[in-house]
């Protein structure tokens, strides 16, 4: 569908059936919506003169649909998302590719290529494998913001919704003395404010005292909407699987996918993607 707007022609994509009637039951979209919302979303975003990011339909599609559709949150997201390639410069100045193969490669972080049970996407960070100083904090949120421009650039992903999964087994001093105030704080706005997707849930498994110290400042600072989604197992993996299936888990949750991310490596080598074609241009004014 086409329409134009000042001259311009807007381009959707009309989504196939079963993909179709998901969108339109979960987060009320249709095209003749979609059409309207980048309308007026590209109208509110050249009014506001204190950052810029680009107007193409595929970048706007992205937030409308993590927001579901609802226009102030998904013009605040764009802004925040906007202005946070400003103030964090050096989560976006570093060799995504390099560090993500690295890290990806240590298994911190497995991508299952199954789906959940409602078609949604699942990452566990498997904090037991990250080794400061060979790794950094700021080294996990350029991986989180790779996946979620990579992952999240497939419609049905962005439909489906994005969950995280946090193994802290392993988790200890080691760990968690080169996280620092600043770095939570970093890391809670980033959260809060600088992702363009659904998060439905983070779920912790095995959380232990030098984690929960840390992480009980960090949901602090993260708004009520965002701290309902905290889900807390301890050691019982029962509990988590009847909420994420074992076929999206790695072994050390007593899953079955396929951890080797294999298929993951390979798209973001064939895409040559980087972490400043997630930025998409975004920046403060």
């Amino acid at each position: 569908m086409k329409k134009k707007q000042n001259g311009v022609q807007i381009k959707y994509i009309p989504l196939e059936s079963p993909l179709k009637e998901k969108a339109e039951k979960e987060i009320g979209e249709t095209q003749e919506k979609a059409v309207k919302c980048i309308e007026e979303l590209r109208k509110k975003i050249l009014c506001d003169g204190d950052f810029q990011c680009p107007l193409k339909e595929d970048f706007l599609m992205k937030f409308l649909r993590a927001n579901k559709f609802n226009m102030n949150e998904t013009y605040e997201n764009i802004r925040s998302f906007s202005k946070n390639h400003t103030r964090w410069p050096e989560v976006y100045k570093v060799d995504p590719k390099e560090i993500l193969e690295k890290m990806i490669k240590t298994r911190v972080f497995v991508v299952s290529p199954e789906k959940d049970n409602e078609g949604g996407v699942v990452v566990t960070l498997i904090l037991g494998n990250f080794c400061p100083p060979e790794h950094s904090y700021d080294d996990i949120w350029a991986c989180y913001v790779l996946f979620s421009d990579i992952l999240m650039r497939e419609p049905e992903n962005q439909i489906g919704g994005f969950s995280l999964v946090i193994d802290c087994t392993g988790y200890g001093l080691p760990q968690a003395k080169y996280c620092t105030p600043a770095a939570l704080q970093k890391i809670a706005s980033l959260y809060e404010n600088g992702l363009g997707f659904n998060l439905k849930g983070m779920h912790l498994h095995c959380e232990n005292q030098y984690f929960m110290n840390l992480f009980s400042i960090f949901v602090k600072l993260l708004p009520e909407k965002l701290q309902q989604k905290m889900h807390y197992y301890g050691h019982d993996l029962d509990k988590l699987h009847k909420i994420i299936p074992k076929s999206v888990l790695p072994t050390e949750l007593g899953g079955t996918c396929d951890s080797s991310n294999t298929a993951f490596i390979a798209k973001v080598q064939a895409e040559d993607i980087s972490i400043k074609d997630a930025a998409h241009a975004c920046h403060a004014v």
